[in-house]
């Protein structure tokens, strides 16, 4: 509710309000969270909402989740789908839901949250770390480019992560069955 009334600009009280008129006419329920009734009046909603004011509502949305550590995967939910350029606040949030996805044996969906931060433009110190997880991403989910993107973190990394890259990309063109191009790498 205190997140409703939030996105909403209202108080507290008058979400509550709004909020048990909807139910009683039973366009959302609140349990076990609040939602709307069915996917197509959900679809109406969002289809009628121009695409900048939605895009808008779900940074908030994300802003408001990261702000009480809400869970990792929720914030890049939202994430996903507003506009890029939210900054390094994102970027972070990205890479700890691409963890906790991780942990959640999830690497397709940690590669979704890594590729995102990619696009959101992490400070130059940190697009080789990123790269270089989303390259280990990529090769857990058996994406093709997975190679790719840790040869492009070994060219934007220095120091550990450099040779972490190079390492699996050594790794990944062995298993591949090219022996010579792994022996390159690693030399």
């Amino acid at each position: 509710l205190r997140d409703v009334a939030t996105m909403a600009g209202v108080p507290e009280d008058d979400a509550a309000d709004a909020l048990a008129e909807l139910e009683r006419a039973g366009l959302v329920t609140g349990t076990p969270r609040l939602r709307f009734v069915h996917p197509i009046l959900r679809a109406a909603i969002e289809d009628d909402m121009p695409a900048v004011e939605r895009s808008r509502a779900h940074e908030q949305a994300a802003r408001l989740l990261a702000d009480r550590d809400a869970d990792p995967v929720a914030v890049a939910a939202h994430l996903l789908v507003s506009d890029p350029g939210q900054g390094e606040w994102a970027v972070q949030a990205l890479r700890l839901a691409a963890r906790r996805a991780e942990a959640l044996g999830d690497p397709a969906a940690a590669v979704r949250y890594l590729e995102r931060a990619v696009v959101e433009r992490p400070p130059e110190d940190e697009l080789g770390d990123v790269l270089f997880e989303l390259g280990l991403a990529a090769a857990h989910a058996g994406h093709p480019d997975a190679g790719d993107h840790l040869e492009r973190a070994a060219a934007a990394a220095d120091g550990a992560t450099r040779l972490h890259a190079l390492h699996w990309t050594g790794v990944l063109h062995l298993v591949a069955g090219r022996a010579a191009r792994a022996a390159d790498v690693l030399e």
